[in-house]
């Protein structure tokens, strides 16, 4: 057996441990996509709602309304998903929605339009009657969990042309 340094026998463990190195990577990524391995999993497409599963989705909406209105920040906060949740506290959430949202803390009333879901997300057009007397169109954004359907966010948007 040869003790000497050998740049064949080098070169041929550097090419195996990059090619076991990309091998890995690709098994790795492969098994990130598969929803055991906390990857994504394919979500069917959003479609408008049933009248129960609406109802619902209000329903979770208007009581984070009304508790926001109530300056009851602890309730409005349950109403948040627990994704959102982890990334900010109570008082954190306060200010957000009082500098951010305001319109929602003292809005007067909500009318709904058009309500989406697959079952597992859905998406809620709002119009928001401010204090000021105009209405603002905001697009919540909510997730199923265990406890029930959950505000995952809440973007405004500008409507343009008729609105439906």
């Amino acid at each position: 057996m040869q003790s000497g340094f050998n740049v064949m026998r080098w070169v041929k463990v550097a090419l195996m441990g990059c090619i076991l190195g990309v091998i890995f990577a690709f098994v790795g990524a492969s098994l990130r996509m598969l929803p055991a391995f906390g990857g994504r999993r394919e979500l069917p497409p959003l479609a408008l709602s049933e009248d129960a599963r609406e109802q619902e989705l209000i329903r979770v909406i208007d009581s984070q309304l009304s508790a926001l209105r109530g300056n009851d920040y602890t309730k409005a906060f349950y109403y948040a998903d627990s994704s959102f949740k982890a990334q900010m506290n109570v008082r954190g959430f306060e200010r957000m929605v009082k500098a951010g949202y305001p319109a929602l803390a003292r809005s007067r009333s909500a009318v709904y339009g058009v309500i989406m879901d697959n079952g597992e997300q859905a998406v809620v057009n709002v119009g928001i009657k401010a204090a000021s007397g105009r209405t603002l169109h905001y697009q919540y954004l909510l997730r199923r969990e265990k406890s029930g359907w959950k505000i995952s966010g809440v973007t405004q948007v500008k409507l343009e042309g008729m609105v439906v």
